[in-house]
């Protein structure tokens, strides 16, 4: 029951967070207020409308949502929840109130400040600002000066957290509509950017007027898609075209069409009926003398030119002219006055213009420094340079004979910007520099993917994230095993098989790929000083293939079981048993641990014989008359002291191989995570090799005593049996 209510219970954890993990969303994600958004806007969608607004309606109220922080053009900051705004009525631009007033206020002060030239000319000027963003013109009396929401009701809304920034929370109630068809209103709560269009149906119209249907307020007309079927300005032809907006095109059909006069005819186009050829009338005039000299018309040439009262071009005479006579000049003084002065022409009646005025007067300069007597009809300008200073309030005007209006500095401003990388390119003027209105461009490692935005402020912008797989390729080749996405930094490491044969076994190498990896190199040299410390290096190598770790099956010593091993340390090794093999005596078994039953060049260290039986024999033996019991001896108790030397020498060696065992494994463990410790390698072999000769000068003395004692033994066995056989 336990297990059972355990294995219910890790069930229900990892579905909650399998349902954790596909609920959860990244950076680049929508938020989930978007589909709140397409239920709202799903009533203003069909039926025709501007689409243009209504996207960009719904492009702010989604920047709204989202949280992202809006950027003031004017100061290229961020503009907080809780900072007072101004929002441009055309653009739907935002701004920082302080930064708004500022320009509008440094806007008109520049354009009220009044010229320092030598002659000051006071004309009325229309004095406006406009918005940094799309340059459009607001009055003096328009500069803001309250924060209020976006529809206006509300000064100073404050911060709600469950409300759009800067918004009052009420419904916005502004005229969705400038015409005077529509009369609704916006039932959207206070929003940033323009109201969408009107969602109300209406019985419109087409543009022909041949059909009639129900659509969207805001768009009264549209197109049936029939042909339009309107009489054209050629009063012959009607308009093929589909149902359009707007006016008829013209007539497209030709027709042969007489000149206004009626000399020529040639085909033309048929909305152009009126054409002139380039024959001159030459009709005659009623006089009968004079002939039209104009060029082809419509209608009568008209009375003679030549005919009529006529006067001299001074004006002095006058009398009735009939053709062909005509009126010439009388010998009076001319007396016109000049158009540019109020002298008289002092010249004979003539025809034509009067000529300059050649009168002598004092003139002035222009810029009233100098003054010589010129004739009246001449300009007086001086070589004075003037002095006063331009628009700009940098640069002098330093033209000759200037008359006090200086021009507008022509000079280019190329301050730099407060992006850092580009200066202004406007006309030399006061104040700061409108803000740079380049954009630059972010992109991700692979160039792919990339976003806009304002020069200057790149730095404090994340790069895009890029869902391309990634372009970078593997050193090691194992580019199909390893796709992933564009990222900045190194890649992952290569999670292919590496697959390549050992030279020894011919098996396979199961472990991750290791032709390019990173190996850091460290100074092996302490330095003495703080100068001579160098940082760690990485180079990329190729490393050996780890030992093989492929299971190997291997026989005991003894052939008692097959044990599975590592490639790498698969060998034939003591599987702990007693050896348990009958002895030559035939009643006894080996009591040796595991060992060789041959003799195996591979393993000269370890014994390939059953040791042999010096127990008592407990076969009963005959004898003559009673029972006779051998006393145990000297020689005796020597040889149990060697039977049990060497059963503690037999756990002594099995002990040996339990401890070499677990060695192995510990090697094994530490090669895996990497921190295999070579000192420790060099002390337990130091060990062995001291256990080692330890163990040889022991086997060594107790072979000497084993084999002294054996020879006594024999000595005192012949002379019992010798005695014996006496008796």
């Amino acid at each position: 029951m336990y297990r059972d209510a355990v294995a219910k219970h890790q069930k229900t954890v990892q579905k909650y967070l399998q349902e954790m993990k596909e609920v959860s969303s990244s950076d680049d994600e929508e938020p989930a207020e978007i589909s709140v958004l397409d239920d709202v806007l799903r009533n203003y969608r069909g039926g025709g409308g501007d689409t243009v607004m209504m996207e960009r309606t719904r492009h702010l109220l989604e920047e709204s949502v989202s949280g992202r922080a809006p950027t003031c053009l004017i100061c290229i900051g961020s503009i907080k929840r809780a900072d007072p705004i101004w929002n441009c009525e055309h653009c739907y631009a935002c701004f920082h109130l302080s930064c708004i007033q500022k320009w509008s206020n440094d806007s008109i002060s520049l354009k009220s400040d009044e010229n320092h030239g030598p002659i000051v000319v006071i004309a009325p000027k229309k004095i406006e600002w406009c918005c940094p963003k799309c340059r459009y013109s607001y009055t003096k009396e328009q500069i803001p000066r309250k924060y209020k929401c976006y529809c206006g009701k509300l000064d100073d809304p404050p911060l709600h957290p469950w409300l759009i920034p800067h918004s009052c929370g009420e419904t916005c109630h502004k005229l969705l509509s400038l015409g005077g068809n529509c009369q609704h209103k916006c039932l959207l709560l206070c929003h940033p950017g323009p109201c969408p269009p009107c969602p109300q149906m209406v019985t419109g119209a087409c543009y022909c007027e041949q059909e009639r249907k129900k659509v969207r307020c805001s768009v009264p007309k549209w197109s049936c898609g029939r042909k339009c079927n309107k009489i054209l300005s050629c009063n012959c032809h009607k308009c093929q075209n589909i149902c359009h907006d707007g006016e008829c095109s013209q007539c497209s059909y030709t027709s042969i069409q007489s000149c206004c006069c009626g000399a020529e005819k040639m085909e033309r186009p048929c909305n152009d009926a009126m054409w002139h050829c380039q024959r001159i009338c030459n009709k005659l005039y009623s006089c009968g003398y004079h002939k039209c000299e104009k060029v082809c018309h419509n209608g009568e040439c008209g009375l003679c030119p030549e005919s009529g009262l006529r006067s001299c071009p001074c004006g002095t005479n006058q009398r009735y002219v009939e053709c062909p006579d005509i009126m010439e000049t009388c010998v009076s003084t001319c007396g016109k006055k000049h158009v540019d002065c109020n002298h008289n022409c002092p010249e004979k009646c003539h025809k034509g213009t009067c000529p300059p005025c050649q009168v002598l007067v004092d003139k002035k300069c222009l810029c009233g420094t100098h003054s010589r007597p010129l004739p009246c009809s001449r300009e007086f300008k001086c070589e004075t340079k003037c002095r006063g200073i331009r628009s700009c309030r940098k640069h002098a005007c330093g033209r000759r004979c200037c008359t006090g209006q200086c021009p507008s500095c022509e000079k280019i401003c190329d301050k730099p910007l407060q992006c850092g990388r580009h200066k202004c390119t406007m006309i030399c003027h006061l104040g700061p520099c409108y803000p740079c209105s380049r954009e630059s461009k972010i992109t991700c490692r692979c160039k792919e993917t990339a976003i806009l935005v304002p020069c200057g402020r790149e730095k404090h912008v994340k790069p895009p994230k890029c869902s391309l797989p990634c372009k970078i390729k593997y050193k090691c080749g194992h580019n199909n095993e390893n796709k992933h996405s564009c990222h900045f930094g190194d890649c992952p490491p290569c999670v292919a098989v590496c697959d390549k044969p050992y030279e020894n076994c011919k098996h396979l190498c199961k472990s991750r790929c290791h032709e390019a990896v990173p190996v850091v190199f460290k100074q092996a040299i302490k330095p003495a000083t703080p100068w001579e410390v160098q940082p760690p290096k990485t180079k990329i190598m190729a490393l050996e293939c780890p030992p093989c770790t492929a299971p190997v099956t291997k026989e005991c010593f003894g052939k008692h079981e097959i044990i599975e091993q590592p490639c790498h340390l698969a060998k034939r090794r003591s599987c702990g048993r007693l050896c348990g093999q009958p002895l030559t005596c035939g009643h006894h078994t080996c009591s040796m641990l595991c060992h060789l039953l041959n003799c195996d060049p591979d393993y000269s260290d370890i014994p390939s014989s059953c040791e042999p039986c010096d127990r008592e024999c407990l076969v009963p033996r005959p004898v003559r008359s009673g029972e006779v019991s051998v006393q145990c001896d000297a020689l005796c108790e020597e040889k149990k002291r060697a039977a049990r030397l060497e059963k503690e020498r037999e756990e002594q060696r099995h002990r040996e191989i339990e401890i070499e065992k677990n060695r192995k494994e510990l090697e094994e463990y530490e090669w895996k995570l990497g921190k295999k410790k070579k000192y420790k390698e060099k002390k337990m072999q130091i060990n062995e090799s001291n256990n080692d000769w330890k163990e040889k000068m022991w086997l060594l003395i107790l072979s000497i005593t084993m084999g002294v004692g054996e020879g006594v033994r024999k000595v005192l066995m012949a002379k019992k049996v010798g005695e014996s056989l006496a008796w």
